[in-house]
């Protein structure tokens, strides 16, 4: 019996070993973005991995408390050093939070259960169905805040280091200290309610700290955001409102050729050849920006986007290719459409200068209820597989890096959907926006 006793607590302690490692690599997993690798659940092996470590650990000290913190916070860091991208002192600094939440939560247990059979002794099945809520069941219920409510990607080159963060490694050290000295609850009925007061406090703590840093930042690059979107869309106002004018110039002077012909006849019978060749100049500059001006749409605002577009292209020495089928758009702002294309365009633009053919396709069509959009550019590899969440490779990430973002915002205020496929040698993007009043 007392064997059976024995290898049922061994079979609980191994699983909750495994879920201290599962919450502790999944947290910094979801907080930090990984490094080039192939393998989506690479975070699912470094779980396996640590608890392989920490119940070799127990064995040769023998269930030594101080090594198994050590190893709770130290195996998460390497972890993250290894395999997630982001500045060492964050790394570091937040390597330590799952770890003190977690031995909060084991002290508190402890405590718990001593509490209970100081006041009531228990017998082993009742003590074992505690010893499972304690190492399982905490650990799964915490395991599901971390996965649903907190359902989140926080990723470096959203979050700065910024000096918070350093107030959240000294409340890590302190409460780590408490923990430390009080992880024995021995004494008196007093004292164990006195420590499980501690291990409560210790908890909540970093957890509310984290919370309200999360929702600090989750504002701040809300506001970004929204800084950019409008910066952005000012300067396309400005350029639309110049090719609306240039286009207000064509139609006036394809309405005046006439006179411009009479002007012509004029300086020729003149022999004013000098002001005559200026005359035909102009005359030849405007035709030239007409020609220039193409007609994709009955909609002349989605016209002067896709020539601006056409435009760019042209000077950066991309062949780009823009098809668009009945395209009226009813429902869908200008504004919001202007800020989704410009940004699959800017993304496919700077993917596509890194190859040698410098190609990018773009489709717009209108069909039924729904507006399509299908962008595809050449790559110089996958970057389904190099970059998998598409974060900036440019050095300003306080200003740039936001263009997943802006788009999927649209699309989810349009009730839509983003698909993305990609090879070695291209990458497609089909967007489809509700158009339906």
């Amino acid at each position: 019996m007392g064997y059976t006793h024995y290898m049922a607590s061994e079979v609980v302690n191994v699983c909750g070993q495994f879920l201290d490692a599962l919450l502790s690599i999944y947290f910094l997993h979801k907080f930090f973005a990984t490094k080039k690798q192939t393998f989506k659940y690479l975070w699912m092996i470094g779980a396996v991995v640590m608890t392989a470590l920490t119940q070799m650990a127990d064995y040769v000290t023998g269930n030594r408390t101080v090594v198994w913190t050590l190893l709770l916070f130290l195996l998460p860091f390497l972890y993250t050093v290894l395999c997630e991208n982001g500045s060492v002192r964050m790394k570091l600094l937040i390597s330590g939070l799952p770890c003190v939440i977690l031995m909060s939560m084991e002290n508190f247990g402890a405590a718990i259960i001593s509490l209970i059979n100081t006041l009531s002794p228990l017998g082993y099945r009742d003590f074992l169905i505690l010893y499972i809520i304690r190492r399982i069941g905490m650990k799964l219920a915490l395991l599901f805040a971390v996965k649903f409510l907190l359902n989140y990607s926080i990723y470096d080159s959203h979050y700065q280091f910024r000096r918070y963060w350093y107030l959240l490694g000294m409340i890590e050290s302190f409460e780590l200290a408490i923990l430390l000295i009080f992880r024995r609850a021995e004494g008196s009925v007093r004292s164990r309610i006195v420590y499980v007061v501690l291990d409560v406090f210790c908890c909540v703590v970093p957890m509310l700290f984290y919370y309200v840093v999360y929702l600090t930042e989750a504002n701040l690059k809300k506001l970004q955001i929204e800084i950019s979107q409008k910066n952005y869309i000012e300067a396309q106002e400005q350029y639309m409102m110049q090719l609306t004018t240039m286009q207000d110039s064509l139609r006036k002077f394809k309405h005046d050729y006439k006179a411009h012909l009479f002007c012509i006849d004029s300086l020729v019978l003149e022999k004013n050849y000098e002001e005559l060749h200026e005359y035909l100049k102009k005359i030849h500059d405007l035709n030239e920006q007409y020609d220039r001006f193409r007609f994709y749409t009955a909609d002349s605002r989605i016209n002067v986007i896709l020539n601006q577009m056409n435009d760019q292209a042209a000077r950066k020495g991309i062949q780009l290719t823009i098809t668009a089928r009945n395209v009226d758009i009813e429902k869908i702002q200008l504004y919001d459409l202007n800020m989704l294309l410009s940004n699959l365009y800017s993304n496919a633009v700077e993917a596509a200068l890194q190859t040698k053919e410098k190609k990018v396709d773009l489709l717009i069509e209108k069909n039924r209820a729904y507006l399509q959009i299908v962008i595809q550019n050449s790559v110089v590899s996958n970057p389904l597989r190099e970059n998998p969440d598409f974060l900036t490779s440019k050095e300003d990430k306080e200003l740039h890096g936001f263009g997943m973002q802006i788009m999927q915002n649209v699309v989810d205020k349009y009730e839509g959907m983003i698909q993305i496929d990609g090879t070695d040698t291209y990458l497609k993007i089909n967007v489809l926006l509700m158009d339906e009043i």
